[in-house]
């Protein structure tokens, strides 16, 4: 008796959308490392606004400080 393949949609895995029939491996690298560097960048850009940001508000805290302060002193 021969072993006979089961189709496709036999597995529930290949019910998802994200399932793949053929693959092709040199292809899913290019894609998985475009992947990685758009993340990368977009980690990066994340990254230096939250620290633009965080700088932003320590400078108008220290403005405020600074205004306060001297009203007070008069």
């Amino acid at each position: 008796m021969e072993d006979q393949p089961l189709s496709a949609d036999a597995s529930p895995a290949a019910l998802s959308p994200c399932y793949v029939v053929d693959s092709d491996l040199e292809k899913d690298e290019k894609d998985l490392r475009r992947i990685l560097l758009t993340i990368l960048s977009i980690e990066e850009m994340m990254m230096m606004m939250n620290h633009l940001m965080m700088t932003t508000t320590m400078m108008i805290m220290l403005r405020r400080m600074r205004r306060t302060r001297r009203r007070r002193s008069t």
